[in-house]
C-alpha cells in the first residue's frame, strides 16, 4: 500500500524505549551490498522518531562522521564528530524488560479504560499506560 504525501506512520514504539536492530544494512555504506553489519543485534534507546519518513534515531547505533565548523558563541571547537544516523523503523524491535528479547508489541485495554503496551511472548506490561 502506498503512503500518501503527509501521512504519518503508526507505531507502538516510543521515545526512550530500548530497541534492538534485527535486520538491515544501516551501517554507513551507501550501497547495502557493501555494508558491514556492525549494528546488527545492537541495542540502544530511541532518541527520536520521525513518523513522516518512518525512521528512528537510536542512541549509539548507526554512527556517522560529520564535519563541524568551530563556533565560538557555543564554545564548540571544530572538527569531525560522530553523530547517530537514522534507521528504518521496520529494522528495529522493542526489547521486553522481562524476557530481555526483541518482541512484538500488542495493546491491551486495562480495567480502568486505559491502554497499555504488552509483550506478545510473555504478556507483561511494557512502559506506562496511555
Amino acid at each position: 500500500m502506498l503512503k500518501k504525501k503527509n501521512e504519518r506512520i503508526k507505531t507502538r514504539l516510543r521515545k526512550g524505549d530500548l530497541v534492538q536492530v534485527v535486520c538491515g544494512a544501516e551501517s554507513g555504506a551507501r550501497d547495502p551490498r557493501k555494508a558491514d553489519r556492525n549494528d546488527l543485534g545492537g541495542r540502544g534507546r530511541i532518541k527520536s522518531i520521525d513518523r513522516r519518513t518512518g525512521r528512528v534515531v537510536v542512541e549509539g547505533l548507526n554512527m556517522r562522521k560529520k564535519a563541524v565548523r568551530p563556533d565560538p558563541n557555543r564554545n564548540r571547537p571544530g572538527g569531525i564528530i560522530d553523530v547517530e544516523g537514522s534507521i528504518h523503523i521496520s529494522n528495529v524491535m522493542l526489547v521486553c524488560p522481562k524476557c530481555d528479547m526483541p518482541v512484538r508489541v500488542g495493546v491491551k485495554v486495562l480495567g480502568n479504560g486505559k491502554k497499555a503496551r504488552v509483550c506478545k511472548k510473555c504478556g507483561s506490561k511494557i512502559g506506562e499506560e496511555y
